[in-house]
């Protein structure tokens, strides 16, 4: 069963009507930290996929342009042009590849982001119900909405057990969030400190070579 932000948003109420029932910092705590935990699994799995189907992508030009640096030169080239061009296509090689590997690790980070999320979601629905039940017996205890004193404690000690709970679930979402964000951050620096010479090797894949001096022109001239 998936779990997305409409879970969270269920929690967030149960868990609301939990706390008017038993009363208490502890109590109100927990649809606070529910409500900070929240997030959309689902729109953040199809976010992965856009940035693993482009890992995808340069993964196949990555190829295709090693294919390329190590076929045959055509005839119209002398030396130094193949030398030229397979040098460069090497350097593109290495950008190309230099870009899949940050645009993977971004779906990758994106998609334990998304297990994640679906697990605290999980988390959530299930400690939401648990603590309105609870809430529930302390207002039946006595008959009345604050319920007997040691019915109450006892239910306070419960939300607090729950929000350690939550917490730390919490904890491992901001984690790995966090390392995700150093991905983006050094892939967007790097992207920038080369896009000039990313223009470059896409407006001039050839490197300046070849200079498209015929061979047999060549031949004809110095004859």
């Amino acid at each position: 069963m998936k779990l997305g932000l409409s879970a969270y948003m269920g929690a967030v109420a149960a868990s609301t009507a939990a706390a008017y029932l038993i009363q208490g910092p502890a109590a109100w705590a927990v649809p606070v930290t529910i409500g900070a935990m929240a997030c959309d699994p689902e729109g953040i799995d199809k976010v992965a996929k856009a940035w693993l189907d482009s890992a995808s992508d340069l993964r196949d030009a990555h190829a295709d342009l090693g294919r390329a640096a190590k076929g045959a030169p055509p005839e119209t080239w002398d030396a130094e042009d193949g030398k030229a061009f397979e040098t460069h296509a090497t350097a593109f090689q290495a950008t190309v590849l230099k870009s899949c590997e940050i645009n993977q690790g971004a779906g990758q980070g994106l998609t334990q982001i998304r297990t994640l999320g679906q697990a605290g979601a999980l988390l959530a629905a299930t400690t939401s119900t648990a603590l309105l039940t609870t809430g529930w017996a302390v207002a039946a205890s006595q008959g009345a909405l604050l319920g007997s004193l040691p019915v109450r404690v006892a239910a306070m000690r419960f939300a607090a057990t729950i929000n350690r709970v939550l917490a730390g679930s919490m904890r491992r979402q901001i984690l790995v969030t966090a390392a995700l964000a150093g991905i983006l951050t050094a892939s967007a620096a790097w992207t920038a400190g080369r896009r000039q010479e990313l223009l470059t090797m896409v407006r001039d894949p050839a490197g300046g070579r070849p200079d498209f001096r015929p061979v047999a022109k060549l031949s004809t001239e110095q004859a």
